[in-house]
């Protein structure tokens, strides 16, 4: 957050715990992270409990770090109507996932370009008609910030063999 609002730079990338962490203050001591994502529990609580725990607490900081950001003035609002803050699991649906499932929270104004504050959006599943794949997550955050691209990174050969094109951004999230 200072560094944010010092100026000192507008994009920072923040790594809330590594594999080898190890969550005691949460009471969990028995295990690190990978352990729990390999389904191992910690302290009588199973994997997912430990999970829900760690991902509560990861809520609760970037919850601290978008208030503390809602608190400064910036032009005709204030610094979180002018940021956006991703969260994401490193592993999608599943430890060392398929990437099938991938949920994001997205907090902050997003600068008015993208249409997201209030929303749960949830698109069809891999392979169904209309689905999508992170790749136009990112092509929407580069289209919507002055970047027109068709699409960022490869695009899915599977996908487009079964007739279903998802180039371009995800247009029902980007603002007028």
């Amino acid at each position: 957050a200072s560094c944010l609002i010092a100026g000192l730079s507008h994009g920072v990338t923040i790594r809330l715990d590594n594999l080898e962490h190890v969550y005691s203050g949460l009471g969990l001591t028995e295990q690190n992270v990978h352990a729990i994502g390999h389904g191992t529990g910690s302290n009588g609580k199973t994997s997912g409990e430990c999970r829900d725990l760690i991902r509560a607490y990861h809520i609760k900081l970037l919850a601290g770090l978008a208030g503390k950001l809602r608190s400064i003035p910036e032009g005709d609002g204030t610094m979180l109507d002018n940021t956006m803050i991703v969260y994401f699991s490193d592993a999608a649906n599943i430890h060392h996932a398929d990437c099938i499932e991938w949920p994001y929270v997205v907090v902050g104004g997003c600068s008015g370009r993208l249409k997201l504050p209030g929303r749960y959006v949830r698109y069809p599943q891999y392979g169904e008609p209309g689905c999508r794949t992170i790749g136009n997550w990112w092509t929407t955050l580069l289209n919507a910030f002055g970047n027109p691209v068709d699409h960022y990174g490869n695009e899915d050969l599977v996908l487009k063999q079964n007739g279903q094109s998802i180039l371009g951004p995800l247009n029902e999230l980007m603002a007028s």
